[in-house]
């Protein structure tokens, strides 16, 4: 009797804790249910609704859709032209994507421009949804506002892309859209995902190299199927009398972008910051004073060290899904800080890996993980994010540096914050190898 009291009490308390931990659960779920939707609405309503209301000038999205207007006049030949007198704004994009942006070119300026700000809305919840189910996924856990704190994180490049209409939501999208169909195993969707995004900005080739690294062969050849058919195919459609001279037409752009605003004020990659600290300039911030050459090879190898770094097959390390999950993140931020061509809005393409971050720091705390140098480079990364608005610094009573006001582009803000976030990617990806380890193993004593 005694026993069965016992075993009607315990199974009285199991029922209330499974009760406890749904109510728990589905209080989480409406939370981040009602976040999500707010922070739908907020957007929705800053630029699209707004937009319609008062058409926008947005430089970037000017030059897509000039390069629509000329297919549509039957001159892709001219697509990588410039688009305006100075020469400064040029397409750079793959052939593939230049038909994509044909739709552009059939409205009128401001409905495409609502059009295109729309697409950009949908691309960053789309990106915060996927971030999601890739975290419940493999095991991830993560706060409710999570998706609100990855957003607020990058307020600043997210203006910048809203206000220019570029791209760069776009390509994270694709990247993360890549990374998602690979986990739950449709290997095409996958392959064409991160094609999209290749063909879009080259610096997405790094998943080659890391995929080469795991000699992951089937992937490779899916990728690379697609990437020579949609380029072949898209070169002739868009100039069926010169596809070869379209190629080297698009090659040169690229070439000329990534060469010629290298080491300007704007350009906020790795290879501009080693410029400002490493070469005399304008700023008086260098401690060195190396050459160009000098500095694109240091940022080439760092690159390349911390590629390998993170795509190294080790006998010892078990090929997890999560594990694929925290590598995506940090070759996602590789491939934006370490691009010659990297500018504030380009930042807007980290909305994945700062999501991850968010949420490898919420796990940690509950598993009373406090680990000091993860805490941190957290709070570098929020800390850096600040530094993004002009407030803080004249709360700081700094208004200019040699001239220059926009103090966060000067000190190189989001090169750092960049760094910052590969370091605690890289902890957290440990942290969860550790977590994981330990609970195979206790399985595996509690099965013996």
């Amino acid at each position: 009797m005694l026993q069965l009291s016992r075993n009607v009490s315990t199974g009285m308390k199991a029922e209330k804790g499974s009760h406890v931990s749904k109510k728990i659960c589905a209080s989480k779920f409406s939370v981040e249910t009602v976040s999500f939707v707010l922070l739908s609405i907020v957007l929705v309503l800053r630029y699209p609704v707004h937009f319609i209301l008062w058409p926008p000038y947005l430089m970037d999205f000017e030059v897509y859709r000039a390069a629509a207007e000329r297919l549509l006049h039957g001159q892709g030949a001219h697509l990588y032209d410039p688009t305006t007198a100075s020469g400064m704004m040029v397409f750079k994009y793959a052939p593939a994507w230049a038909l994509f942006f044909i739709s552009l070119g059939w409205l009128s300026k401001p409905a495409a421009a609502v059009l295109w700000t729309a697409l950009n809305i949908a691309a960053l919840l789309a990106t915060l949804v996927l971030s999601t189910r890739l975290c419940r996924r493999h095991g991830i856990g993560y706060y409710p506002l999570t998706a609100v704190l990855a957003v607020l994180i990058l307020v600043r490049p997210l203006a910048e892309e809203m206000g220019n209409g570029q791209a760069n939501l776009l390509w994270g999208c694709l990247t993360v859209a890549s990374v998602y169909a690979a986990t739950v195993q449709r290997p095409w969707c996958s392959a064409a995902a991160i094609a999209a995004a290749i063909l879009l900005k080259l610096p997405a080739l790094i998943f080659l190299l890391y995929l080469f690294l795991r000699r992951q062969w089937a992937a490779i050849g899916r990728i690379l199927v697609l990437l020579i058919g949609a380029t072949m195919v898209a070169s002739v459609l868009v100039a069926p009398m010169a596809p070869w001279h379209l190629l080297r037409s698009w090659v040169s752009a690229l070439a000329h972008s990534g060469t010629t605003y290298t080491f300007t004020i704007g350009n906020q990659s790795f290879l501009a910051l080693l410029g400002r600290f490493l070469t005399e300039g304008g700023y008086r911030l260098n401690l060195l004073n190396l050459s160009h050459s000098t500095i694109a090879w240091l940022n080439g190898i760092v690159g390349l060290i911390i590629v390998l770094r993170v795509g190294w097959p080790t006998p010892e390390t078990p090929r997890r899904p999560e594990r694929f999950v925290y590598d995506s993140a940090l070759l996602m931020v590789v491939m934006v800080i370490f691009s010659p061509s990297c500018w504030l809005a380009t930042y807007t393409a980290l909305l994945f890996p700062v999501f991850l971050g968010c949420a490898g720091l919420r796990q940690m705390l509950t598993e009373h993980q406090w680990e000091p140098v993860t805490l941190i480079l957290s709070g570098l990364v929020v800390l850096l994010s600040l530094f993004t608005n002009h407030r803080i610094w004249r709360f700081l009573n700094i208004s200019s540096w040699h001239g220059e006001t926009y103090l966060f582009l000067v000190f190189m803000v989001l090169p750092w914050l960049g760094l910052a976030l590969i370091g605690l990617l890289w902890r957290q990806r440990q942290a969860h190898a550790q977590l994981a380890a330990s609970r195979a193993s206790s399985a595996g004593t509690s099965g013996n």
